[in-house]
């Protein structure tokens, strides 16, 4: 059982009109104890109102925090948006050549190296693009050696008086003496800020114990500490309705050159092709990776794990921490504090100076299960427990209406999209807040609007 969460107030978002790019929250600091505050923002995709946008993810500058790119997939295959005064308004990002408004592939994901220069990353092929007007305009792309390569990541090292080492990876597929292998770990590097990269490391767990399903994130510390995290199937498999899985991490100390065995960070069910299509749709989600690298966090180096799981009949999310840099995680702590029959979906975590933050769609408060709204919850503690949860708006979002279709099939793009895709767009702030892109409804089309999340403790900010 999850430890109990402790009584605190919270400070509820207010809509804000879509022209405007003022935040708006209500509430103050509470005095019994940490209080989660959202401010809610402008729409970021508004300048194509009538495009579903999907999937969102986020990156913020480390060297001018005003300053951040959010990506989803959207129109005729990945958007990219620009701000530059700390969210209040966005721009879209654009192809150089050939000049184009949407990036070719899906999946997106976007990075800052430590210099504050952006890369642009989609599927499939694998595919890098960067800037040098800070996500305006992008060069390339340049493809990642590998094939059908999915739910792919960028992260950046930085490395003395050198360029940043810059890492890809993504699950990918070969072909051993004639036998396909659908799911590899395959990671790549550019040593020449993206313009190259070396033919991409294969790492492959024992496939008569584990079928990777999807990566889930990266991590590369200075100090050459590399942490990827992935979902497995637990081979053989017994019930292809209901898919037993692992959560597993592994870690390099060499910058990636070598890898220790992969360490089991959780349990996951989720449900399989063979069963319940609907139930495959809500699923939908990766193992999200966080570490806390503030040097004044009283958990600097603590690494975190979200994921969902279905527990008690129904998705949850879960989180489970490391504080000796994935060498062993503690036990999984439940987020979401609804006890009903409500199935989660898609959960993302971040972490700054002693704040975890982990966002979620959540469907409580729609009794047909199908609509949800994006949710927040934090800890102060480490992930030992988390605070009542915050949704970041009041209305539903419901991609394929309220009422369940008679024969499911994930056929159209709504219907694929149904939990909101794989992640969730939230990045670390200064002071321990965090910029959120997520998904609404609005005007007819699944948009996406910015939010700012903080922590607040009997006055003070966390």
């Amino acid at each position: 059982m999850s430890p109990p969460v402790r009584r605190v107030s919270v400070i509820l978002a207010v809509a804000v009109p879509a022209s405007m790019g003022a935040w708006m929250a209500t509430g103050g600091p509470s005095s019994q104890g940490p209080a989660i505050s959202v401010e809610l923002g402008p729409i970021v995709s508004a300048d194509a109102p009538k495009a579903d946008h999907v999937e969102p993810w986020l990156a913020v500058n480390p060297r001018k925090p005003g300053h951040a790119i959010a990506v989803s997939i959207g129109g005729s295959g990945s958007a990219a948006y620009v701000t530059v005064d700390g969210g209040n308004s966005w721009t879209r990002g654009r192809q150089s050549e050939p000049k184009a408004d949407w990036f070719p592939g899906i999946d997106p994901v976007v990075t800052f190296d430590g210099q504050g220069k952006p890369y642009l990353a989609t599927v499939s092929p694998f595919r890098v693009w960067r800037s040098n007007d800070g996500g305006h305009q992008w060069e390339g792309p340049v493809v990642i050696p590998g094939r059908a390569y999915d739910r792919e990541y960028l992260a950046s090292r930085g490395v003395a008086a050198s360029v940043d080492t810059l890492y890809a990876v993504g699950r990918t597929a070969l072909t051993v003496f004639g036998h396909s292998i659908d799911g590899a770990i395959g990671l790549a590097r550019s040593i020449d800020g993206g313009r190259t990269f070396d033919f991409p490391r294969l790492l492959l767990p024992d496939p008569a114990r584990s079928i990777i399903h999807t990566v889930g994130g990266i991590i590369a510390t200075i100090d050459g500490t590399i942490l990827i995290s992935y979902m497995a199937h637990d081979a053989p498999v017994r019930d292809s309705a209901l898919l037993q899985n692992h959560i597993w991490v592994i870690r390099s100390d060499d910058g990636g050159r070598r890898f220790a065995d992969p360490v089991a960070a959780g349990a996951s069910v989720v449900h399989g092709n063979r069963g319940d299509l609907l139930g495959v749709a809500k699923d939908v989600s990766t193992a999200s990776l966080a570490m806390d690298t503030v040097r004044a966090s009283p958990f600097r180096g603590r690494a975190y794990l979200s994921w969902l799981t279905v527990q008690e009949g129904r998705g949850q999310v879960m989180v489970a921490a490391s504080s000796d840099t994935g060498r062993t995680w503690g036990p999984p702590v439940r987020v979401n504090d609804e006890m009903g029959s409500a199935n989660h979906s898609n959960p993302m975590i971040a972490a700054n100076a002693g704040v975890v933050a982990v966002m979620w769609n959540d469907r409580r408060a729609d009794p047909n299960d199908l609509c949800f709204r994006a949710t927040v919850s934090a800890s102060v503690d480490g992930g030992a427990s988390f605070l009542p949860n915050v949704p970041l708006v009041r209305d539903d979002t419901c991609p394929i209406g309220r009422r369940q279709p008679s024969g499911f099939r994930m056929e159209g793009f709504r219907e694929r999209y149904l939990s909101g895709g794989e992640t969730q767009g939230i990045a670390p702030l200064p002071g321990g807040a965090f910029l959120a892109v997520f998904m609404e409804e609005g005007d007819g089309a699944l948009r996406l609007r910015a939010a700012r999340v903080q922590v607040l403790r009997g006055g003070s900010h966390q």
